[in-house]
């Protein structure tokens, strides 16, 4: 950050994670409290603006253990989540 703020660069990181992709997946099952954006949609509408320059789009995935332990503790967390099939 300090290297691309003298050049006029603003830089953001989002919460790209597993959980967060199921949650933000699943965002009518939950309370607004529980709510979180789809952070992984943002930089494909960010890519619309011609002032947009992204330095690299996250690669996202999970296999299914993953996927099931990540339900498995949002869960028991209070999140009104599907099973996985």
């Amino acid at each position: 950050r300090t290297f691309a703020s003298a050049a006029g660069i603003d830089v953001k990181s989002t919460d790209i994670s597993v959980a967060a992709r199921i949650l933000a997946e699943f965002s009518d099952r939950l309370t607004d409290e529980q709510k979180v954006p789809d952070t992984l949609a943002e930089p494909g509408e960010l890519t619309q603006l011609p002032e947009t320059n992204i330095i690299k789009l996250p690669n996202v995935s999970a296999s299914v253990p993953q996927l099931l332990a990540a339900i498995k503790e949002l869960k028991s967390k209070g999140y009104d989540l599907p099973d996985f099939p």
